[in-house]
């Protein structure tokens, strides 16, 4: 005979159920040795060897023999029950056609239980044509159950969403009732209902969870439905499990506190990692900006461009007694107070700035000519060279070079704002050809065999 624990819950004329899953006594498994991972497949009339102890993860009252199995199937709308003996291994047949559904539970003579298996399905038997098996034991009759969902009656396959209830009304048999949750994989659930009154029971399963659901009276009549699955659109609230203990939880203040200082600490990291980003190119924009200044103050000639035309002035003196004065060499752009706004200036006066113009010349005349913006002309002079004595003579076919200027007296020559025109006109002595000496001869070695042509 198999007994179940029994949980008395009555509020008024309705008893409200609230889960308290039983602890396992034991545990039972059916797989055979052969499969490393469990296939959920069973022949119709193969013969399964079942298997059960207790072990370390056994939290349950000690189990007591004869032991029990309570079977639910998609077939029927009732569980067998199937006598497993008293020792710790039972053989059995598997009796259900193709394409069921069953579910095993399996509990002791004091109703401590050894927990639910996963749901397996019926497939036809491929060793033998027509299989015969003992049949399971049918009840005595069905119980007549109202089972009611939140939007009807309970479907025997129906999908009930979480945290929703299921009432339970028997409607005939011998009272007390036991009303049995057995989720797949998972501990069974016990509630004993005294008369015949209504048990709403709160689907406490999280989402597509499959359990089956039963009822048994006194005289072993017996109802399921199943398998059922815990629907998503519920709520969730009933599956807290309570407070967490303080020791493994952290309070609201001290997540307020953590949030608080974790915004603070990116913030810092975000102003450390600006201010990093952004340091190095300032130092760059200076840095540039320094070697800028430093050009122009002192450019690759080793002078100031802005140096005052006096010490330029000073420096063409002191060059020697040639003829030539040196024109002060300014930069393109410069300008000091006493620039003029137009023509020629002498060196001792300053020039306008502007941008300076060089032309090469071939044919033999003056290879440079150099023309500024303010239409000043600026011709290469030949070379001249000193003798023996240190006087300054021409080269041989060059005539004296001399220099023009309007107003100044400055060895340019002032011309129109055509480069090209200020060339034609410059003197003759610009536009003469070059001369060049006689090339030297090789020296030629004396031919020991020759000899010197004899006198007359």
């Amino acid at each position: 005979m198999l007994i179940y624990e029994l949980i008395w819950l009555c509020l008024t004329s309705v008893a409200v159920a609230s889960s308290a899953f039983m602890d396992q006594s034991f545990f039972f498994d059916y797989v055979p040795d052969s499969q490393t991972v469990p296939v959920p497949v069973t022949s119709q009339c193969e013969t399964i060897n079942i298997n059960w102890g207790r072990t370390s993860g056994s939290t349950g009252p000690n189990p007591s023999a004869p032991y029990f199995l309570q079977i639910y199937t998609s077939a029927f709308v009732f569980p067998f029950i199937v006598e497993a003996g008293s020792s710790l291994s039972f053989d059995w047949q598997v009796p259900f056609g193709p394409g069921t559904i069953y579910q095993m539970c399996m509990f002791d003579k004091n109703g401590y239980t050894g927990g639910c298996q996963a749901m397996y399905t019926m497939i036809a038997n491929t060793t033998v044509d027509e299989p015969t098996c003992a049949n399971a034991s049918f009840p005595l009759g069905p119980l007549d159950i109202d089972a009611q969902v939140e939007d009807g009656p309970l479907s025997m396959y129906g999908w009930v969403n979480q945290c929703t209830d299921i009432a339970i009304t028997p409607k005939n048999g011998t009272p007390p009732y036991t009303l049995t949750i057995a989720p797949s994989s998972h501990p069974p659930l016990n509630i004993t209902m005294n008369d015949m009154s209504t048990v709403n029971w709160t689907v406490d399963l999280s989402w597509a969870s499959p359990f089956f659901i039963s009822v048994v009276d006194s005289e072993f009549n017996r109802w399921s439905y199943g398998p059922l699955h815990s629907g998503g659109d519920g709520p969730t609230g009933c599956l807290a499990l309570g407070d967490l203990p303080a020791s493994s939880g952290v309070s609201s203040g001290a997540a307020a506190g953590i949030g608080l200082g974790g915004a603070i600490a990116g913030a810092l990291l975000g102003i450390g990692a600006a201010w990093f980003i952004f340091r190095p190119r300032k130092h760059s924009q200076l840095s540039q900006s320094s070697s800028t200044d430093h050009f122009h103050s002192n450019n690759s000639f080793g002078h100031n461009p802005r140096m005052p035309m006096e010490s330029l002035n000073s420096n063409a003196t002191s060059l020697g007694s040639n003829q030539y004065q040196v024109e002060p060499f300014r930069m393109p752009g410069d300008a000091t107070s006493s620039d003029t706004g137009g023509g020629p200036t002498s060196p001792t006066t300053g020039r306008g700035s502007g941008a300076v113009y060089v032309v090469h010349h071939d044919g033999g005349r003056a290879p440079v000519t150099v023309y500024h913006e303010d239409g000043t002309e600026v011709v290469e002079l030949p070379p001249r060279y000193a003798n023996a004595e240190g006087i300054m003579s021409q080269r041989p076919g060059q005539r004296p070079s001399t220099s023009q200027s309007d107003a100044t007296g400055s060895d340019t020559i002032n011309s129109s704002s055509d480069p090209t025109r200020s060339a034609q006109n410059a003197p003759d002595y610009f536009n003469q050809p070059r001369q060049t000496g006689p090339a030297p001869k090789k020296a030629s070695a004396l031919r020991p065999n020759r000899r010197p042509p004899s006198g007359p």
